[in-house]
């Protein structure tokens, strides 16, 4: 998907199109240091919670890693994967469905407030 930048988030994190904003992020965090596939708890501007599974290991500088995000409403866990295992998990007990398209490279919100979480 991309090559870990210090203290860059990459533009060409994909996410899908909500009302307010996208319900997910996946992408290198440079709050973590690590790569991070973040959910938002609703569709609004400023959600209640973000929920985020956080690789365990930092990410080689200058590779190229293929990142996938799941989510599993019947578990109500979210997996990030990075180059095929499993990196990191986090509990998401609320979800909401974006019926908006899938996007490469672009921010997905109506009024953002700030930097993306992570």
């Amino acid at each position: 998907m991309g090559q870990a930048q210090q203290h860059r988030r990459l533009p060409d994190r994909p996410l899908q199109a909500g009302n307010e904003r996208s319900p997910f992020y996946l992408q290198y965090s440079p709050a973590y240091g690590r790569w991070v596939f973040n959910l938002a708890s609703s569709d609004q501007l400023r959600p209640a919670a973000y929920y985020t599974a956080v690789d365990g290991e930092q990410p080689q500088v200058g590779a190229w890693t293929h990142l996938v995000g799941t989510y599993s409403q019947d578990t109500q866990a979210a997996t990030l994967y990075v180059n095929g295992r499993a990196a990191g998990s986090a509990k998401v007990p609320s979800s909401w469905k974006a019926t908006g398209s899938l996007n490469i490279g672009g921010e997905t919100t109506t009024r953002y407030p700030g930097p993306t979480p992570g």
